[in-house]
């Protein structure tokens, strides 16, 4: 995870304390906020402590609502080409969270949480088109008042899908850890202004 010091320029919110808040952060990456100088200083802080997770946790509730979907959009698919088992509504879910992705306008973002709900909720996929749903606007039907999602509703989405595709049957211990550091990677290197694909 080499670069982690490098800016973080596609946050939403920079602010340490609040995003570890917000993000329900473990005790142990929580002792490590008061010495946190920026986002990127205390990711690589984490990543030194072996936190893995909450450096995860941590992006999916700092990054933008475009790159974070985008992220939990690229966890999905490596979920799919590692073979586990999907349906026709999981792949449907995948593909209207990346539409939204691509084009985010509200006909996508109604379209995400329709695939979503047609979904088990039991794999990445739905928790990206989830993501893409409650990336802004309102979350009442089209015809009623504005209802906005909650604060946490989008990070808690997109640490959903990167973590159930970190998680999901590892071959042994070093395996699941070598995932969270792949999709870690993925997460920075977005955070920098990449495309989730560091070399």
């Amino acid at each position: 995870m080499s670069g982690s010091q490098q800016p973080f320029t596609k946050l939403g919110s920079a602010e340490v304390p609040a995003v570890a808040q917000l993000g329900e952060l473990g005790a142990e990456a929580q002792a490590l906020v008061p010495a946190a100088t920026g986002p990127e200083g205390f990711v690589a802080s984490l990543v030194d402590a072996g936190l893995l997770q909450d450096a995860v946790r941590f992006l999916a509730y700092s990054l933008r609502p475009r790159e974070g979907v985008w992220w939990a959009c690229l966890a999905a698919r490596a979920y799919v080409e590692a073979g586990y088992p999907v349906q026709p509504v999981d792949s449907d879910a995948l593909t209207a969270a990346e539409a939204w992705v691509f084009k985010p306008d509200e006909d996508n973002r109604r379209a995400a949480y329709d695939r979503a709900m047609a979904t088990g909720f039991q794999t990445p996929a739905s928790w990206a088109a989830m993501a893409s749903f409650w990336s802004g606007g309102s979350i009442a039907p089209a015809n009623l008042p504005v209802v906005p999602p909650p604060p946490n509703a989008l990070g808690r989405a997109i640490w959903g899908a990167v973590i159930i595709a970190s998680v999901t049957n590892p071959k042994s211990p070093e395996d699941m850890e070598n995932r969270h550091k792949a999709f870690l990677s993925q997460g920075i290197d977005i955070a920098q202004g990449g495309n989730g694909r560091p070399k």
